[in-house]
């Protein structure tokens, strides 16, 4: 019975001290806790004041440069851009300095139109006079910004090798040729002499003979192939020229009457133009087929031109010029003349007027 009473005397101890040690230790916790958020408010209150301090600072700057903008800013008078008097040699010499400001600023833009042809970017802008911009030959040119070409004389063609052939080929938002005689031309760029499908046949003797003209849309021109001259080539492709894109043929070489040899013209290239907004064009976009060295030899063929309205309503919505669009042949003034290429529209109602300007016609039209 004693035993049994100082066992649970001793238990009782035993969880005296542990209250004791838990109550100790949880006192500890609270003053460190208490120290902690005494802390935390001591940083809350520096913070505070800063704050206070930056409103301040902020408010004195947007006063200060306030201040600065009234005082910088002219005062509205009546007539706010007096003519410069001649007399005034002041006023010369801004104007010379601007005048020099505006020619670097139009050097830069020309540069920038260079690298922007060499490296296929978002668009094309040229203002430009007598000049010839290149894209990649047979390569689709994505343009999503536009291509404008707004200067006089202008010339876009492809970088073609001599004796590879040409095709243009232009996906773009905008395309717009301001000037009557600036051009995307492909011309001469399509088979050479004596090749293609529609090949004009080289004269039959080695003098006084004429070379037959090509053909591709229509037939090439012949002189007298009944005689010694070169029968003009046939017609070959179709005509919507979704199935295929065919270069224009070359022409026959002839012989003159000394019995030298005169080659025959070269065909017109491939322009392939995808217009997703606007067309305005008042000069012309060409792939005409070459005349010969003479008129002895047959003309090439004109190639093909293919324009295709990404989208019908900006197509019946937007307001767009056509102007000149030709695919001839090469050599009109001889019999041995080249025989025209062709031309497809799609995904827009062409009017009688901006037929007019189109040579061939469109085969849909």
């Amino acid at each position: 019975m004693f035993l049994h009473v100082c066992l649970q005397k001793k238990k009782k101890k035993e969880e005296i001290d542990r209250w004791k040690s838990e109550a100790e230790t949880n006192s500890n916790a609270l003053k460190q806790a208490k120290m902690e958020s005494e802390k935390k408010s001591e940083e809350i209150k520096n913070l505070t004041v800063a704050i206070e301090q930056a409103k301040e600072q902020i408010a004195k700057l947007s006063s200060a440069t306030k201040m600065q903008k009234d005082e910088v800013q002219p005062k509205t008078e009546p007539n706010p851009s007096p003519a410069i008097s001649s007399s005034d040699p002041k006023g010369k010499a801004e104007l010379k300095e601007e005048k020099k400001a505006n020619e670097k600023d139009l050097q830069q833009v020309q540069s920038l139109v260079a690298k922007s042809c060499e490296k296929m970017v978002n668009d094309v802008l040229s203002t430009s006079f007598n000049k010839t911009l290149m894209i990649k030959n047979r390569e689709c040119c994505h343009y999503k910004f536009g291509v404008y070409l707004l200067g006089d004389c202008l010339r876009l063609t492809v970088d073609c090798k001599k004796e590879d052939r040409g095709h243009l080929n232009i996906k773009t938002s905008h395309l717009w040729i301001k000037h009557a005689k600036s051009v995307v031309d492909c011309s001469g760029l399509g088979y050479n002499f004596g090749e293609g499908p529609g090949k004009g046949e080289n004269g039959k003797t080695s003098s006084w003979s004429n070379g037959g003209g090509a053909g591709y849309g229509t037939n090439g021109g012949e002189s007298d192939a009944t005689k010694s001259d070169g029968k003009g080539g046939k017609t070959y492709g179709e005509d919507s020229l979704l199935k295929e894109l065919l270069h224009g043929s070359g022409g026959g070489c002839g012989w003159d009457k000394h019995g030298n040899m005169q080659c025959g013209g070269r065909g017109g290239g491939i322009i392939e133009l995808t217009i997703e907004q606007q067309l305005i064009n008042n000069g012309t976009i060409q792939a005409n087929g070459w005349e010969g060295k003479s008129g002895w030899s047959g003309g090439g063929s004109g190639g093909s031109i293919l324009i295709k309205f990404q989208s019908l309503s900006n197509a019946t919505t937007l307001q767009h010029t056509f102007g000149n669009i030709h695919c001839l042949g090469g050599g009109l003034q001889w019999p041995s003349r080249g025989g025209k290429g062709r031309i497809a529209i799609h995904g827009i109602k062409l009017s009688t007027d901006a037929l007019k300007k189109i040579d061939p016609k469109p085969y849909n039209f």
